[in-house]
């Protein structure tokens, strides 16, 4: 067996350890788990392995969670461009942070009637909470 083949191997070997060891650690947690917290049989468990329920998650934070990543996945469907210093945007204002657009900056048009043009981190922070123009207040979902 050569130098690289043998250090190739060692080193699969030690990845697969602590693969290993990885599972058995989140095997013990969840055991450890189960036994403070007894679920009923049947019940979802989260990633952490803890049950919705003995988390306290209700219904409504399931929806809320549901309706933020909504709002994520209507964020990364809207195109996203970087401003030319040709572009007719530029020294138009963000309506969100009141700052000029300068070249070089990445802007979205939320797909509104009105076609309203903001930074992209302002659209970011903005949809974080609601989902709709916040010049026009037309739903963005709705209009896509």
């Amino acid at each position: 067996m050569t130098t690289a083949a043998a250090g190739a191997a060692a080193g699969f070997r030690i990845a697969r350890q602590r693969n290993e060891r990885v599972l058995n650690e989140r095997a013990a947690f969840a055991r450890a788990h189960e036994a403070r917290h007894p679920r009923e049989q049947g019940t979802a468990l989260g990633r952490s392995g803890e049950s919705y329920e003995t988390v306290g998650r209700s219904d409504a934070y399931c929806a809320e969670k549901r309706r933020e990543q909504d709002r994520y996945e209507l964020l990364l469907s809207i195109p996203t461009r970087i401003i030319q210093a040709n572009d007719s945007a530029v020294g138009a204002d963000c309506a969100i942070c009141l700052s000029q657009f300068a070249a070089g900056e990445k802007l979205k048009t939320l797909p509104c009637s009105g076609k309203h043009i903001f930074h992209s981190s302002c659209v970011r922070q903005c949809f974080q909470q609601q989902s709709c123009c916040p010049i026009c207040r037309e739903d963005t979902a709705q209009a896509t």
